[in-house]
């Protein structure tokens, strides 16, 4: 987003920013699913709207609050979604 965001959505972030983030966050969650999260059983529809919504949650996060850094920012306002999203699809 620094380098080839061009497409402002606010003052501290661009579109193409938020696309990467939802597209790392979303293939970040398929992977921690199926390999780290063994306790949980996501398969199929579950897997794919936890990856999903996942994604959008990071996205989210990244971008919301300009003030603080967003490597604070987003395991904080991302990790309670995600562990909400688990207890309701798994």
């Amino acid at each position: 987003g620094v380098r080839f965001g061009s497409h402002r959505i606010n003052t501290h972030a661009s579109l193409e920013g938020t696309l990467a983030c939802f597209i790392t966050c979303t293939l970040l969650a398929v992977f921690a699913a199926k390999f780290l999260f063994t306790s949980y059983s996501l398969a199929g529809s579950n897997l794919m709207a936890f990856a999903l919504l996942a994604g959008l949650s990071g996205a989210l996060a990244e971008g919301s609050i300009k003030s603080l850094d967003d490597n604070l920012v987003m395991p904080l306002l991302s990790a309670p979604a995600l562990w909400i999203l688990l207890s309701v699809l798994a």
